[in-house]
C-alpha cells in the first residue's frame, strides 16, 4: 500500500476528533508530530507502527505514538474500514501515562482494553475531550485536558490490572459491578448467571482469583460505602442501610459492627471527633 506522506504540524496542547475511514486511508509522518498521538479503535481495524513494521489493531485497542516517534497508520486492508477516536496532545509536566504500556514497535505503545466498563470509560472521556476542543469557552483547553486525563487513567488502570494478575474478565466485571452497584442485594445465583457461569463454577473461580468468596467481597464493598456515607453525610443508619442494599437496618448494623468493630453510630461519632 502506498502511504500518504502527511506534513508535520505544530505541536498541539490538545486536539482530537473521530474518524470513519475507508480502505484508502493512510498517514505517514517520518518525524512524528512533536506531540503525543492517541488512537482508540471503535470498529473495523487499522495498521499502526513505523515504515518497517506495523501491527493490526481492532475494537477496544489503544495506541500511543510517543513524541517525535515516526507515525504510520492506515486502514487494515482485510477490514476495509476503520472507525476510531484520536487525540494529539502535549502531556502535562506530571503526566507519565503510557510509560509502562506494552511496546508495539519502537516509539509506539499498544494496549487491548477488556470489554465493558473500561472501554466505555475511555470512549466517554475521549468524546468529552472532542466536544471541549470545539468549544469557544476560555477554559475549553483545561476541560479537554481533564477529559483526556480521565481516559488515560482508565487505560492506565487496565494496564496495571493486567500486569498485576490474570483475572478472568468475567470475574473482573463482577468485581467492578459489586463496587459500583452497592445498593443491589447480593444473590449468588443472579450474579453467576450475569457472569455466564453456573453458581458452583462462579463461586470456585471467584474465590480462586479474588482470594475470598463472592459474598464476602460484595459485603466488603457495601461496608466501605457505608463507612463513607456515615463519615460524610447526615443520612440516618436506616438510610445508609438502604443505600447499601440492606432492607433491615438492624441486620446492617450487626454486619457493620462485625466489619468495623464498632456500631454505625459510634463509627460516625468517632469520625466527627477526629475529622477522619
Amino acid at each position: 500500500m502506498k502511504l500518504q506522506l502527511t506534513r508535520g504540524h505544530s505541536a498541539q496542547t490538545v486536539y482530537g476528533n473521530s474518524f470513519k475511514e475507508g480502505p484508502r486511508y493512510s498517514n505517514w509522518r517520518p518525524q512524528g508530530s512533536g506531540d503525543c498521538l492517541l488512537l482508540f479503535t471503535l470498529h473495523g481495524a487499522g495498521q499502526v507502527g513505523n515504515l518497517q513494521e506495523q501491527q493490526r489493531v481492532g475494537p477496544g485497542e489503544v495506541v500511543l505514538f510517543e513524541q517525535n516517534a515516526e507515525q504510520v497508520y492506515f486502514t487494515d486492508p482485510g477490514a476495509g474500514h476503520w472507525e476510531f477516536l484520536w487525540c494529539h496532545y502535549l502531556p502535562r509536566q506530571a503526566w507519565t501515562y503510557g510509560a509502562n504500556w506494552p511496546v508495539a514497535v519502537q516509539g509506539v505503545r499498544h494496549l487491548l482494553l477488556p470489554g465493558g466498563v473500561a472501554r466505555n470509560g475511555v470512549r466517554s472521556a475521549l468524546e468529552d475531550m472532542i466536544r471541549w476542543v470545539r468549544q469557544p469557552d476560555a477554559l475549553a483547553v483545561e476541560f479537554a485536558l481533564n477529559a483526556l486525563e480521565k481516559a488515560l487513567l482508565w487505560i492506565g488502570r487496565e494496564n496495571a490490572a493486567g500486569q498485576g494478575s490474570e483475572i478472568d474478565p468475567r470475574i473482573r466485571a463482577v468485581m467492578e459491578r459489586m463496587a459500583r452497584e452497592v445498593e443491589r442485594p447480593f444473590d449468588i445465583a443472579t450474579t453467576a448467571r450475569e457472569a455466564g457461569m453456573s453458581a458452583s463454577r462462579f463461586s470456585h473461580l471467584f474465590r480462586e482469583q479474588a482470594g475470598r468468596p463472592p459474598r464476602d467481597y460484595a459485603e466488603e464493598q457495601k461496608m466501605r460505602h457505608a463507612a463513607q456515607l456515615l463519615r460524610l453525610t447526615n443520612q440516618s443508619v436506616q438510610e445508609v442501610a438502604a443505600a447499601c442494599g440492606f432492607e433491615n437496618a438492624f441486620y446492617f448494623s450487626s454486619r457493620f459492627r462485625r466489619w468495623a468493630k464498632t456500631s454505625p453510630r459510634a463509627f460516625r461519632n468517632k469520625s466527627a471527633r477526629t475529622g477522619s
